[in-house]
């Protein structure tokens, strides 16, 4: 029976740590986000991936009949959508593979106005899970720091374990960089 109730303990410490490190990386996924995001004024060159109904914002500027009547919001869309703000503005949402687009616009008349452009993709997500497992791996040294701080020579021995730890750990990220520079 004490088996089984160490099992489990182990089990849900485990599973809360995992929880915590997804919870963590996409609070730093979604910060990244929006400090990459673009807002404009009226005179404003937009992105270039900037998308007004499916179409790249130059086009309709080249050939204004294409948006000749608003365009209507697409209820069941997969990889488009078209939705109206609470505000009146258009929200483009243009969903691929490995990234998303968010383009915001007004239509005034026959002018759009565009608002905004937000771009997440895979990237912000892996530099967030590489964040935080670093403040993870952070808090764990406090936590053993506070545990072990009255005796030196357990501080002492930890300390060397975790360079080495730090040592192997940076010669990896090391040849993961060196791996990507080098493509």
């Amino acid at each position: 029976m004490q088996k089984i109730t160490h099992f489990l303990s182990r089990l849900f410490k485990s599973f809360a740590k995992l929880c915590l490190f997804f919870i963590l990386a996409g609070a730093i996924s979604y910060g990244i986000g929006e400090l990459q995001k673009e807002h404009y004024a009226p005179t404003d060159t937009p992105n270039a991936k900037f998308r007004i109904n499916g179409q790249r914002l130059q086009d309709i500027k080249d050939n204004p009949t294409k948006l000749q009547t608003e365009p209507t919001p697409i209820e069941n869309c997969m990889d488009s959508c078209l939705k109206i703000l609470e505000n009146g503005n258009y929200l483009y949402i243009n969903e691929g593979a490995l990234q998303t687009t968010y383009s915001e616009y007004q239509i005034d008349g026959d002018i759009v106005i565009p608002v905004s452009f937000e771009r997440q993709n895979f990237g912000h997500f892996v530099i967030a899970m590489f964040l935080a497992f670093l403040m993870l791996s952070f808090l764990k040294y406090l936590h053993a720091i506070y545990k072990i701080r009255k005796d030196k020579n357990s501080l002492i021995a930890y300390h060397k374990k975790l360079g080495k730890e730090l040592l192997i750990f940076m010669g990896i990220v090391g040849i993961g960089w060196g791996l990507i520079l080098t493509r």
